[in-house]
């Protein structure tokens, strides 16, 4: 025999005999009849969401600073559907404040609802803070000497003898209130232990004197100019010493040298054996003869004084006689 067709099922029969497919189909409608409820309720449902809004400051007049603090962002309170408080981009809601015609002095600006472009549903039940106080002052300039802030010791035995800024004065700018009282801008420290002889040149950065203050230069150039510290110590009682002198005589034979060197070594120094001396190699005759002394040192020191400056070179006797008899004569040849 052959299987017997049924058409369709009537609504009636699924009703009275469901199947397993019926079943499904009834679970699966009722599940996307809830959720569809759910959202639509949800979405209508009241909510409230806060909001971190950015402060702008707009059209500030030229020569006018804002002296206080301003809050980058301001918190708003708003409320309305879910579905539409969910649909807001918090990143890039702004507001600003508009300056233009501000005066020097305190102004205070109020924050509403229409200050913030929020769809028309959304209402804002809270901003804070709700007012913004702003503290603004005239932009001055002024020329304020520099001055270098140095510190550390320099190597014993070294002075600073010259120190130079250039330039020695700098331009500032900034708040009426603060320029006013400035009376000079300093540099970054320079260490003086890093000072060596000779002159030494620095580059340094200028430090602002308050906030707001703006600088027309960052740096200045710094010239120390350092030599060695020097001290004087009395020799007395030096021997002179005859170089070339044969058949001449010292008078004195002993001199005072006022030496001048290092401070941190001159109270060791000692002069060496002959440091003291007469050269008498170019002298002739058999005469006195006045000559100034010689004294010969190790760099970085100097003579300063010699007591007495001038001393007298006397002929001994046989210098005298052999100029008296003069040289010997060649023997007088015999004529043929």
């Amino acid at each position: 025999m052959k299987p017997v067709r049924r058409g369709p099922r009537s609504l009636l029969e699924s009703l009275l005999r469901p199947s397993w497919a019926d079943i499904g189909t009834w679970l699966l409608a009722l599940v996307l009849a809830s959720g569809l409820w759910f959202f639509v309720n949800a979405g209508a449902r009241t909510s409230e969401r806060t909001l971190r809004v950015r402060l702008d400051l707009i059209h500030i007049p030229a020569g006018m600073v804002i002296t206080s603090t301003v809050p980058d962002y301001v918190e708003v309170r708003v409320s309305g559907s879910g579905l539409m408080l969910s649909s807001i981009d918090a990143k890039n809601l702004r507001t600003s404040l508009d300056l233009a015609g501000v005066r020097p002095g305190v102004a205070t600006y109020t924050l509403n609802a229409k200050d913030f472009a929020l769809p028309r549903s959304v209402e804002v039940n809270r901003v804070t803070p709700s007012r913004v106080s702003l503290s603004v002052d005239r932009v001055v300039r002024r020329k304020l000497p520099i001055r270098i802030d140095d510190r550390g010791d320099l190597e014993p035995g070294l002075k600073v003898v010259e120190l130079q800024l250039l330039p020695d004065e700098v331009s500032v700018s900034g708040p009426r209130s603060r320029v006013s009282g400035l009376t000079e801008v300093t540099t970054q420290a320079l260490d003086r232990t890093t000072l060596q002889p000779g002159v030494n040149e620095r580059t340094l950065d200028l430090l602002a004197p308050a906030a707001l203050v703006q600088l027309r230069r960052p740096t200045v150039v710094a010239q120390v100019v350092v030599e060695r510290e020097v001290a004087e110590r009395v020799f007395e009682n030096v021997p002179l010493e005859m170089k070339s002198g044969e058949g001449w005589t010292l008078v004195p034979d002993r001199i005072t040298v006022v030496v001048r060197g290092p401070a941190v070594e001159i109270g060791t120094f000692e002069l060496a054996p002959g440091a003291a001396y007469v050269d008498a190699a170019t002298l002739a005759g058999r005469e006195a003869v006045e000559v100034r002394p010689l004294v010969t040192l190790p760099p970085g020191y100097e003579a300063l004084r010699l007591d007495p400056p001038i001393v007298t070179l006397e002929p001994t006797a046989e210098r005298a006689d052999m100029e008296l008899v003069g040289p010997p004569r060649p023997a007088a040849e015999e004529n043929p």
